[in-house]
């Protein structure tokens, strides 16, 4: 029998695989696979409190309080470690609530949800497998078969863990169409910028935070972590919020064309690829104010001719539109919106990477000044005109063939130069011109 304690959906599924790849006889096995529950959110008021094992059950909770859970105070779980020893011991007095049975792999055939709604021909109408969908998750060039059933499946569907117990056990293919995709849009919104505002959550969360607090002083990073993580209700460890805004402060060549936080300290150089960043207990940072470049200024002249600075920050994401944002809220509380809306793509101008489930994105750099330019001439009515990736402070040349290439002059953009030194030394035994394409990283149009 194997018992998995208190590990995510992925590391889950990781194991199911693992043992239906090697021995898949053994998902055959009554009571072979099992998964102990733990609670992710519970709400208290006096001697009352509720738990709940989804997040997507917490808001339907939520919705059917009437008052969105006024009065019940609100604890997330992150793992074990925030179980109290008593808690532990009542998840263990309950182990038919706690306790997760799957059943027979060979058994586990069902429909999709929305079968009645899918048309004839879709390739998601049909009886599924479990051992397909398991495939289907975890294989690399099933990457169309994800994206189909990310679209074809309920958002609002969720694993009923309380009548799971009842019938007597779970299928692989529920857990995945209930459970882990829910891991998998949420894996998708953290991971992959928003096209209107060019950010992430954390990204997102961090602006917010700098807004609310109205950051013109210099603060460290550390501290402004807290701040933020109390404000905008961040769930995740603060190591990789610190980092955030680290990355959202860089300004050496390859990193960000218009910095929103300014950079007071070491917070990292294009030699290691910003990741020899100092401590965030000894580096400052604020709101950036003024961008002295030879291309890029946020300045205006006053009637007298003297130049009055602008904070970049708030002249991109300007004040006035803060009415006009839809917010969101977590626990009743006001947070950060669902996205905000910069005068200009920021999306191009610092450009955006991210890998999720399904879906990846990869948008170059461009030089915000053509970016103006190319929006006054939508304004205007004509055409926009090709752009060329642009990173501040590159000497090296950008040419067209097909697809956007690095001139050597420089080293390329996208590897820090440790990793650049290991790509050349590899490109001495490579001779195909294909792999070598492909080494240097080809950035399609």
């Amino acid at each position: 029998m194997e018992t998995i304690l208190g590990l995510s959906a992925t590391r889950f599924l990781t194991n199911s695989i693992f043992v239906a790849d090697f021995w898949p006889s053994l998902l055959d096995l009554p009571g072979f696979l099992q998964q102990f529950i733990t609670p992710i959110v519970k709400v208290t008021k006096g001697k009352r409190s509720h738990s709940f094992f989804s997040l997507p059950e917490y808001q339907n909770w939520l919705e059917s309080t009437g008052n969105n859970g006024k009065g019940y105070s609100t604890k997330y779980y992150k793992g074990l470690g925030t179980s109290t020893s008593a808690e532990a011991k009542d998840y263990f007095s309950h182990l038919d609530l706690h306790e997760v049975h799957f059943g027979k792999l060979c058994q586990d055939l069902t429909f999709p949800e929305n079968y009645e709604e899918l048309e004839d021909g879709d390739p998601m109408k049909k009886r599924i497998h479990g051992a397909d969908m398991i495939d289907m998750v975890f294989r690399k060039d099933r990457v169309e078969d994800r994206k189909r059933w990310l679209n074809s499946t309920s958002r609002d569907a969720y694993m009923d863990y309380r009548k799971v117990t009842e019938v007597g056990g779970v299928q692989f293919s529920e857990f995945i169409n209930k459970e882990y995709i829910h891991f998998s849009n949420y894996d998708n919104e953290r991971s992959i910028p928003n096209v209107i505002d060019g950010l992430k959550p954390s990204q997102r969360k961090v602006l917010f935070g700098c807004f609310k607090r109205k950051l013109k002083n210099e603060i460290k990073v550390a501290q402004l972590t807290g701040y933020i993580a109390e404000h905008s209700a961040y769930h995740h460890g603060e190591a990789s919020l610190q980092q955030t805004i680290i990355n959202m402060a860089q300004n050496f060549c390859g990193s960000n064309n218009v910095n929103l936080l300014t950079p007071s300290g070491q917070f990292g150089t294009r030699r290691m690829g910003g990741k020899d960043a100092a401590s965030p207990r000894y580096i400052f940072t604020s709101l950036e104010k003024v961008r002295r470049t030879r291309n890029f200024f946020f300045f205006i002249t006053s009637a007298n001719g003297c130049f009055l600075f602008l904070q970049i920050t708030r002249t991109i994401f300007h004040p006035d539109d803060d009415g006009l944002l839809n917010y969101l809220e977590d626990d009743g509380v006001s947070i950060e919106p669902q996205y905000y809306v910069p005068v200009i793509p920021m999306v191009l101008v610092n450009g955006a990477d991210g890998i999720g489930t399904g879906w990846s994105s990869t948008v170059s750099n461009y030089n915000p000044r053509e970016v103006i330019a190319n929006l006054r001439r939508k304004i205007e009515g004509s055409d926009f005109e090709p752009m060329i990736p642009y990173y501040s402070g590159f000497d090296g040349e950008v040419r067209f063939y097909g697809c956007y290439l690095l001139n050597l002059l420089m080293p390329p953009l996208f590897l820090c130069l440790l990793t650049c030194r290991f790509v050349l030394t590899s490109l001495q035994d490579c001779k195909r011109s294909k792999e070598r394409g492909r080494v240097f990283g080809e950035r399609k149009n």
